[in-house]
């Protein structure tokens, strides 16, 4: 499995916690993510936590991401569960839960750059208007 995508995930992820070289090394090994003792020593126990990739597009991804390359810590996520799984992102208490500002949006019907201009300025997320209602009354 040397040319599988499986095995490319399992060698990037270690190249970027262990080798200084690697262009991703500060984000991943600088700031103390580290691989699992299993995985580093083996692409078959890695492999066989973790099961071939659902789509080509999904990626490794660390649920908690200060947290290590581990079984219980790692999934196989799409690109937009990855996008909204960073460190960098804005979070919004909605419907009762801290969630992704992107997620948010997507939920409450509201536009994201939008929505991102009016935090950035200063307004609370509660204060956003609401999109408008298609009532069926005017037209």
């Amino acid at each position: 499995m040397t040319r599988s995508r499986e095995y490319n995930s399992w060698l990037k992820l270690r190249s970027r916690c262990q080798s200084p070289s690697d262009p991703k090394y500060a984000d991943y090994g600088g700031r103390g993510i580290r691989v699992c003792a299993a995985w580093d020593a083996s692409f078959e126990a890695f492999l066989a936590d973790m099961g071939t990739k659902p789509t080509p597009a999904a990626t490794i991804d660390r649920i908690d991401v200060d947290g290590p390359y581990a079984p219980e810590n790692c999934r196989w996520a799409s690109p937009k569960e990855q996008a909204r799984n960073k460190r960098n992102h804005r979070l919004v208490n909605h419907g009762g839960r801290s969630m992704p500002l992107s997620e948010a949006c997507e939920l409450a019907g509201v536009n994201y750059r939008s929505a991102l201009y009016r935090l950035n300025r200063g307004k609370p997320w509660a204060a956003l208007p609401a999109p408008p209602q298609a009532d069926g009354g005017e037209g």
